[in-house]
């Protein structure tokens, strides 16, 4: 009789969608693998609470071990995968991917590929992805096939050819949007308005970020909203918008650690860590980037570590503690040549240059910033390289070779007009350009104008720090060096 009870409890619950008490009740009712599939079916529809939807994937695990051995192993796929999204996957759930590799066909090797990119372990990541696109190939599976050509777009990025990415995104995003797959074609669109943005295309990467959001917010993913979130948050950022970013960054890191999303955490430190520097919050900058390196090693996440030390770097360097700054990018510098971290390479290069500048070694400085600008201009990046150049005409003129800061102020300028996405730093560039021309006046009027216009909507306490910044005083005092 009881039995009786609880099916009719479960069909009707699971008829109204309430699929985790209808699972409780197949479970009652001694349907071990109908209740797995009502778990099964909850985590699926808990977009936007994926600590829950682990939840459920572990108790259909759990039920599971009696049933289906084919059902087992989808879930496990399923709980790996989820974990990866939310960078939570550690070293056994890695060691069970491999395992799973040989048995579970196309998506297992994808999943691999993912563990690998996100380690930033490129070369194994890469082959890792052409394999799995062989095998969807072979097995005529559409979904890992769109998959694959995503993540090959991706390790393209990351590990120096970002050229070859914009084809796979568009095979990827074709074949999402052929199997209605909205959550793929959400992270697809996504990966586009970054490239495009990287290409200074800022109309076409509006449109697709916009696209991508809308994509994300049809299929209730929560993870994914966040990450385009803190994507428009980085535009802003280049924008100069740095107190609503800094607020911004705030509030995604609470709305990450809600989800139990440790990807989208990272992401949150590193722009509040960024718009902090910019509004000379040095301390809280280094908080940032600090809770973020440890969060990274924690996950054994290389890459991000490595990024992370290098913002942790300059954030040093304001405070003066350059020794401290120095062990940092000698480790980053060191993860990212041996994994070849082309995507963060420069910014590496350019902090090092930074250091050497404060540190009053200006040739030193010099030749790290001219690095940084033939870094930015092999990958395209024109607004990293106007940076790079403004910075290298500082330690130019330092260095007494006035010639060439002329000449380098020059093409920070003019490589800045070919980014409308946004250049860090514009004012500065701006008025380094003002400072090694004859009719520079104009620009040296509007760098300090728009620093003056940012300083007048802080609070007495941030407007001093602002104002205490290098760029503040190089700009607007003429004092940096």
């Amino acid at each position: 009789m009881a039995r009786t009870y609880h099916r009719a409890w479960a069909r009707t619950l699971e008829a109204h969608g309430h699929y985790a008490p209808a699972a409780e009740h197949w479970q009652e009712a001694g349907l071990a693998e109908r209740a797995a599939q009502g778990f099964i079916a909850a985590a699926r529809h808990a977009p936007y609470d994926p600590l829950s939807a682990r939840a459920y994937y572990l108790r259909a695990l759990h039920l599971a071990e009696a049933v289906d051995p084919r059902l087992r192993q989808e879930l496990e796929l399923d709980l790996l995968e989820l974990d990866l999204r939310l960078g939570r996957l550690d070293e056994t759930g890695r060691e069970r991917l491999e395992q799973l590799a040989e048995t579970a066909g196309a998506r297992s090797r994808l999943l691999i590929a993912e563990a690998l990119l996100q380690r930033g372990d490129y070369p194994r990541a890469l082959a890792s992805a052409r394999a799995g696109l062989a095998r969807a190939l072979r097995e005529g599976d559409r979904a890992c096939q769109a998959r694959a050509h995503f993540l090959l777009a991706w390790i393209y990025y990351r590990h120096g050819d970002p050229g070859a990415q914009l084809a796979e995104l568009e095979q990827a995003l074709d074949a999402y949007l052929q199997i209605e797959d909205h959550q793929g074609a959400a992270r697809t669109l996504r990966n586009l308005a970054a490239l495009y943005f990287r290409l200074g295309e800022k109309e076409t990467g509006d449109a697709l970020q916009a696209r991508a959001l809308e994509e994300a917010e049809t299929v209730g993913d929560g993870v994914l909203t966040l990450r385009i979130r803190a994507d428009r948050a980085t535009g802003r950022w280049l924008r100069g918008e740095f107190p609503w970013v800094l607020r911004e960054a705030r509030a995604l890191r609470r709305a990450a650690r809600r989800l139990g999303d440790y990807g989208g955490e990272l992401d949150a430190l590193e722009l509040e860590g960024l718009a902090a520097l910019k509004l000379g919050d040095h301390a809280g900058a280094h908080r940032a980037f600090d809770a973020a390196v440890r969060r990274a090693d924690e996950l054994h996440l290389e890459k991000d570590a490595a990024l992370a030390r290098s913002e942790r770097a300059w954030a040093s360097i304001e405070l003066g503690a350059f020794a401290e700054a120095e062990s940092d990018l000698r480790a980053a510098l060191a993860v990212q040549r041996r994994i070849g971290d082309q995507a963060k390479l420069g910014h590496t290069y350019h902090t090092w240059g930074y250091l050497h500048l404060r540190r009053g070694d200006h040739e030193e400085a010099l030749r790290w910033f001219r690095r940084a600008a033939r870094h930015w201009r092999a990958r395209g990046e024109r607004g990293h390289l106007a940076r790079s150049l403004a910075y290298a005409a500082l330690a130019a003129a330092a260095s007494g070779r006035t010639r060439l800061a002329q000449r380098l102020s020059g093409e920070a300028l003019r490589a800045s007009h070919d980014w409308p996405v946004g250049v860090p730093d514009r004012p500065l560039i701006w008025a380094v350009y003002a400072r090694f021309h004859a009719r520079g006046a104009p620009w040296s009027r509007k760098a300090c104008d728009e620093l003056r216009r940012l300083r007048a909507g802080l609070r007495p306490a941030a407007r001093r720090r602002l104002a205490a910044t290098f760029v503040y005083r190089t700009v607007c005092e003429g004092t940096g060096l």
